[in-house]
């Protein structure tokens, strides 16, 4: 799962082994079917589903903070074409490949594609630290996917955190584990306007609570900005080893547990410092917190990728 947990059987995943012709468990969830996920501590009803740490995650029923009227089939995923997006983007997102429905048993089964390399954080290596240029690499992937999630589906994940961002083998990030994912704003038709969201509001505290922005944690009303604030806190944890806030209120006041101008972050550039400082400003108003404004910080193009 991706709070590192283990969860029961629901939430198994198998794989064959090279050669053997068996089968073995490589990884178990902590979501339940009776419609309530609990992650850190937080009951959060409506989330019908399993987690997968090794690349994994899934969504099967709509969340409880729906207060439309909606039928069945707003809920299928639908692309949106009001934004325009890169396409590519798509590569960053963990892929659906099949799923059983167990109808007996009350279990759907989901194959997702496999990340060889696992998670970013693993509770093995919980303090580890990347240098700054992959951090780059990481942290501009992560920014590329959610552009796709928002922009062409007008989904929040609010529950990006290191641990639900999987590796492949190519050491290309894929972000996973939707369990507590929504839409923050509902198309139909040709209609797609924020002004006017059918009676969208999203204000539940959800994810984990490191890497929740102050909107969520005061439960105001929130979008795809929270998600952009936890793309900075895994930034921040890679190249410090450590995340930035060491509670609720330290997050509100903006008080890092290592400040950025500490004498063992010397080697970080001062142009990953300002950005940081810029994303984790608990002032909405002067906080960067869209992916336009990221993007358009010089750290953010200080090394090139094909895929931007």
């Amino acid at each position: 799962s991706g709070d590192g947990s283990d969860g029961g059987e629901n939430g198994m995943e198998w794989c064959e082994c090279d050669g053997e012709g068996e089968d073995r468990m490589i990884g178990n969830g902590n979501y339940y079917c009776n419609g309530q996920h609990q992650n850190g501590g937080h009951d959060v009803d409506g989330v019908n589903g399993e987690s997968n740490k090794n690349g994994g995650d899934r969504k099967v029923s709509k969340d409880s903070e729906d207060n439309g009227d909606d039928d069945d089939d707003d809920y299928r995923v639908k692309p949106c074409d009001a934004e325009p997006v890169n396409e590519q983007y798509s590569q960053f997102i963990v892929q659906l490949l099949d799923y059983i429905v167990d109808k007996p048993n009350q279990k759907i089964y989901i194959v997702m594609e496999y990340c060889a390399k696992g998670p970013l954080e693993t509770p093995m290596d919980e303090h580890e630290m990347f240098d700054e240029e992959q951090a780059h690499k990481y942290f501009v992937q992560i920014i590329c996917g959610l552009e796709y999630l928002h922009k062409r589906f007008h989904i929040v994940h609010r529950d990006l955190q290191m641990a639900n961002i999987c590796r492949t083998e190519d050491d290309d990030i894929k972000i996973c584990d939707f369990g507590v994912s929504d839409w923050f704003l509902r198309c139909r038709g040709d209609k797609c306007d924020a002004s006017n969201n059918f009676g969208r509001t999203l204000k539940l505290f959800t994810g984990n609570a490191a890497y929740a922005s102050p909107e969520m944690l005061l439960q105001k009303e929130y979008g795809p900005e929270v998600d952009v604030w936890s793309a900075v806190i895994c930034l921040y944890k890679m190249l410090v080893g450590y995340l930035p806030f060491g509670g609720r209120g330290h997050a509100l006041i903006g008080k890092f547990l290592v400040p950025l101008d500490d004498e063992d972050l010397c080697h970080l550039s001062c142009e990953v410092k300002d950005l940081i400082t810029k994303m984790l400003d608990p002032d909405m108003k002067q906080r960067y917190w869209s992916i336009e404004q990221v993007k358009s910080h010089p750290w953010f193009s200080k090394y090139q990728y094909d895929f931007v």
